[in-house]
Formats: structure tokens, C-alpha cells, sequence
């Protein structure tokens, strides 16, 4: 999806009245959150250690080690290795590449193509939290109010489950932003002037 593209899905989604305020897409390639410096090593302790303590577990019975068992009792531990250390990077890469956002004076609009393609969009005027967190080149994201999941309320920054593992849900986070502080100025205004003219968010 190229910026073009972004902007033409968000703005044929607009309703009668709404203006488009901004609209662009998520950083694209390697993104690195802060719960990756817990993830990374996790993983890789998880796929290497616990692949070799089963193994050893079967050796330990006093019989010899069986491939197809050894490989049987390892695969697991493998694969959910393999996927916390690389392949949740590469689907999380696919599906921002495929994700537009769009802020309006009314909403902010989640767009994404492809594989769990979907439109959600979020009512600016009744968003309670708007948190903004902006590196020093100007890229950052912003937080719309914290989400719950099934295993209860994560922080804003940690991410919980499944969002360790996918990424955050669409629909929470405008995530990494060029020019974020302008967005999160943006949003601060429009829901201002909802709430002021006494519009009802919904």
C-alpha cells in the first residue's frame, strides 16, 4: 500500500459533513516495541532450552533416544520459538503494510487490506485517554484509551496478550507516525471542539 493508496480508502469511507484532517499509514519494515526486549530472549531460551530438556527428558528414561520422539517432543517448543523470534515480525510487518489510518473531525478511521482485512473507526468525541509516545525523529504512537483483553487490562506501552504476540488490535493504536505530535494535536483539537459544542460522540 503506498501513501496514494492510503488516502483514497480513508477518504472514500467518509460520511456526509465529515472532514479529513490527516491521513497516512503505519512505519513500515522492522518495527522493535518495548516488550520485544522481554519476547526476544524469552524466545529464544523457550526454543532452545526447553527443546533440549525434552530431549534429554526421553533420554533420561533409560532407553535410547528415538529421532522421530526427540523431534516429536522439540517441535513445539520450536515452532513457538520460531514464531516469537521471527515469524511474528514478518506478519506483523505484512499486516502495517496493508494498514491505513485516517482522523477526521469526527472519528479515527482503521483500514486495513488484505489478509484480516477490516474497517473499524473510533467516535473522536468520546475517546477518554489520547496518549502520545514520539521518538526524537518525530516518529511515534499514539494510544486511544487503553484496551482490555481476555486476560485482563494491559498497560499502554507493555501490550498484553495477544498483542504480545500480533501486535497491538486495530482500532487502539496509531502507531508509528510520522509527525505524531502533530496527529496527537490533531485529535486533541477535534475532540475539544465535539465536546464543546456539545456533539454527541457516538
Amino acid at each position: 500500500m503506498t501513501v496514494q493508496r492510503a488516502l483514497a480508502i480513508t477518504s472514500a469511507r467518509l460520511e456526509p459533513g465529515e472532514k479529513l484532517l490527516w491521513s497516512g499509514m503505519p512505519q513500515q519494515g522492522l518495527l522493535l516495541r518495548s516488550s520485544d526486549w522481554f519476547l526476544i530472549p524469552f524466545a529464544l531460551f523457550w526454543a532452545g532450552g526447553f527443546a533440549v530438556f525434552a530431549v534429554e527428558g526421553v533420554a533420561g528414561a533409560g532407553a535410547p533416544v528415538d529421532p522421530c520422539c526427540a523431534l516429536l517432543f522439540s517441535a513445539p517448543f520450536v515452532l513457538v520459538g520460531g514464531h516469537l523470534t521471527v515469524g511474528r515480525f514478518a506478519l506483523d510487518s505484512y499486516l502495517r503494510s496493508r494498514t491505513a489510518y485516517a482522523v477526521t473531525n469526527r472519528r479515527v478511521l482503521f483500514v486495513r487490506e488484505g489478509l484480516g482485512a477490516c474497517v473499524r473507526s473510533r467516535p473522536v468525541g468520546a475517546l477518554f485517554e489520547i496518549s502520545l509516545r514520539c521518538r526524537p525523529n518525530g516518529v511515534g504512537s499514539i494510544v486511544l484509551d487503553s484496551v482490555a483483553t481476555g486476560w485482563g487490562r494491559h498497560s499502554v506501552w507493555g501490550y498484553g496478550h495477544p498483542a504480545l504476540l500480533f501486535g497491538p488490535a486495530l482500532g487502539s493504536v496509531l502507531e508509528g507516525c510520522p509527525g505524531a505530535e502533530r496527529i496527537y494535536r490533531l485529535l486533541l483539537s477535534a475532540r475539544e471542539e465535539l465536546r464543546s459544542c456539545g456533539t454527541d460522540p457516538r
